[in-house]
């Protein structure tokens, strides 16, 4: 009589546990589980100072993120899980002055304004923008390649958390 009584709790947890239809992912990401797509629109380019290929980079690693560590799909247009947006500011200021009013480093900071539309679930629509900086020498003027890369790594990553990771 014992052994039949576990032996029904287990059929009861697997059916039941088999019921739930969220879906997790080792990136942390909670998306429904029918959205099948993503889609991207270029990140225009609205700061002066930007390099003029920092459009096309944050857009590239949006998609290559999703793609990395999502299962969906990218298309060209109409995705389950839509993305726009704009670089709306790109400043290089001295920051942490010091007695004899020289810089003791520069930062660059950059603000993308982007718009995500949860086709299948809009509420977890919004439109916002998202900030981010990195510190650089005193001395150096313009960041280097991998300067830029990490910036534009943490605002992609901002984006992400907030679309999908829910955080």
């Amino acid at each position: 009589m014992r052994t039949f009584n576990i032996l029904i709790i287990i059929i009861l947890s697997i059916t039941s546990y088999s019921c739930f239809t969220v879906k997790y992912s080792t990136s942390g990401a909670s998306i429904p589980p029918e959205a099948k797509t993503f889609s991207v629109d270029y990140f225009t380019n609205k700061a002066p100072i930007a390099p003029a290929d920092l459009g096309q980079k944050l857009t590239e690693s949006l998609k290559d993120k999703f793609i990395d560590n999502t299962r969906l799909s990218l298309v060209s247009r109409n995705g389950d899980l839509l993305f726009e947006g704009e670089i709306i500011s790109y400043d290089i200021k001295p920051v942490n002055i010091q007695s004899d009013d020289q810089a003791g480093n520069m930062r660059l900071t950059m603000q993308v304004k982007v718009t995500f539309v949860n086709m299948k679930a809009h509420e977890w629509d919004y439109s916002t923008s998202f900030s981010q900086y990195i510190d650089m020498g005193a001395d150096q003027l313009e960041p280097t390649s991998t300067q830029i890369e990490e910036l534009n790594d943490k605002i992609i990553d901002e984006i992400f958390n907030k679309s999908v990771a829910n955080w």
